[in-house]
């Protein structure tokens, strides 16, 4: 990491993506304004500054945990969330009047690796990295620090008293180390296809109850700009960046694009799964294109080989398909209901003879077709090719003795019924090896997913007003 930070390339291209995104957002204008507020929490103006102060923080973690690779990752932290989400963090930890001492801030940032030379704080690398590095004063980095610090007491302070218990730690380590054998019959619906006919009005009572699940999905036409990316990628990623600042400040695609010599070009209507006429299927392109409001320019997205910026020019909302239009799929889902059905009610009545009889799964596809499958050494998270991902399926495996037969256990392919050939169980003494770090691990996901829990209800309440589009229009 030392070596990664101090690389002179790298500050260059972190600092050029640090100018890069605060332009885009236009902040440079406002930034000291005192006119301007970035939004509200709680009803509270957030000012520009301390907007700024969050997201320079937020992004200084980003450069922490990703170094080099941060202009790779950067277009999947969403950043301009999180540093919202920091400020109601925040305002959370006020509220519950915790802090952070100088001493906690010194230790923390002593103990950050990348201010070390030969396992030691050295204080002329300290400086160096905050102020060419992380772009800050001593006084800004260690009051950003200080915020990590109330936000990390503010977890624990959220999820205390949260604990895992030893069965949870012992069926977790099952999932992971118990392995089966089993043999299998899959019944699939497909094969009673031939065997189904359905009614007309059985297909248009299937659509009147159920005509919100036949929709024409949502469509938009956007004009947009296309700046490939040649020999040089972050050469394009800053262009195409420093085109979209200046579309939303001049608010017009067309000026910018007779300034920069490209040509707009208008897409025609297209969905989220159609192929967008000029590109093709490209999901981040249909995805930015369809959360565009009226006349709303995108940042840049980068789609293939290019940088898009695009302009919103219409919207259609989804929308009812008429009988007619709905018809055939309608048919196809009362096809697919009643295959499902008998292939369920066969695997019932398989299922009655080996118990009836008694038979086995062999005396079974000996007297039919069905053929017998087997899957050797699976365990409660593996995925078997023929059945497709499917927790029934493993669950019901992995409830039976050994040489008992069970089910149907319901799958994408169809109902199964499964037969434990044999299981070997965990290594207990192995277990109790590597119960103090699966504990850990198992607690502070339980940890992690209660705090997310809490933040989503907090920030509901928190009634978050973001500004910041209004201002950069």
């Amino acid at each position: 990491m030392l070596k990664a930070l101090r690389n002179k390339r790298l500050m260059k291209i972190i600092m050029w993506a640090l100018v890069v995104i605060f332009a885009a957002w236009g902040m440079g204008s406002v930034a000291t304004s005192r006119k301007y507020s970035a939004g509200t929490i709680f009803s509270k103006k957030i000012s520009i500054q301390k907007y700024n102060n969050s997201y320079h923080s937020v992004l200084n973690r980003a450069k922490m945990m990703y170094g080099d690779k941060l202009p790779k990752m950067e277009k999947f932290l969403d950043l301009k969330n999180q540093a919202w989400n920091r400020l109601i963090l925040l305002y959370a930890g006020g509220k519950k009047h915790i802090k952070a001492t100088d001493k906690e801030v010194v230790e923390k940032i002593a103990g950050f690796p990348f201010f070390q030379q030969n396992n030691q704080f050295d204080t002329r690398l300290y400086n160096y990295i905050v102020a060419n590095v992380f772009q800050s004063s001593a006084r800004d980095f260690e009051e950003s620090v200080r915020g990590d610090i109330i936000i990390e007491k503010l977890m624990s302070s959220v999820t205390e008293g949260l604990a895992i218990t030893d069965s949870e730690i012992e069926d977790a380590y099952r999932a992971e180390n118990e392995f089966a054998d089993i043999s299998f019959i899959l019944i699939a619906p497909n094969s009673y296809k031939q065997q189904v006919s359905v009614k007309e009005d059985e297909i248009r009572s299937l659509y009147n109850s159920r005509k919100n699940k036949f929709l024409k999905p949502a469509a938009v036409n956007v004009n947009y700009l296309k700046i490939p990316f040649g020999d040089d990628k972050e050469e394009a990623r800053f262009t195409a960046d420093e085109i979209s600042y200046e579309i939303k400040k001049k608010k017009s695609l067309k000026n910018v694009a007779v300034e920069y010599e490209l040509e707009v070009k208008e897409t025609g209507d297209f969905s989220m799964n159609s192929a967008i006429p000029g590109i093709g299927l490209s999901y981040p392109f249909a995805l930015a294109a369809l959360q565009l409001k009226d006349n709303q320019v995108s940042d840049s997205v980068e789609a293939g080989d290019s940088f898009y910026i695009m302009q919103l020019k219409s919207k259609t909302p989804p929308a009812p398909l008429s009988y007619d239009e709905a018809r055939k799929g309608a048919k196809g889902m009362l096809v697919s209901e009643k295959t499902a059905s008998m292939a369920k009610f066969r695997a019932e009545e398989i299922l009655s003879e080996i118990d009836t009889r008694p038979c086995s799964l062999e005396d079974i596809i000996e007297e039919s077709d069905y053929k017998l499958r087997t899957a050797k050494q699976i365990t409660r998270e593996s995925y078997i090719k023929e059945i497709g991902p499917s927790k029934e399926f493993s669950r019901v495996a992995f409830s039976l003795n050994v040489g008992n037969t069970g089910g149907p256990a319901k799958t994408e392919k169809g109902y199964a019924i499964i037969r434990l050939d044999l299981l070997v169980p965990i290594d207990k003494a192995k277990f109790l090896e590597d119960k103090k770090a699966l504990s850990k691990k198992l607690i502070d996901e339980k940890k992690r997913k209660s705090f997310q829990n809490w933040f989503n209800q907090y920030k509901k309440k928190a009634g978050l007003q973001d500004r910041l589009g209004a201002l950069r229009n």
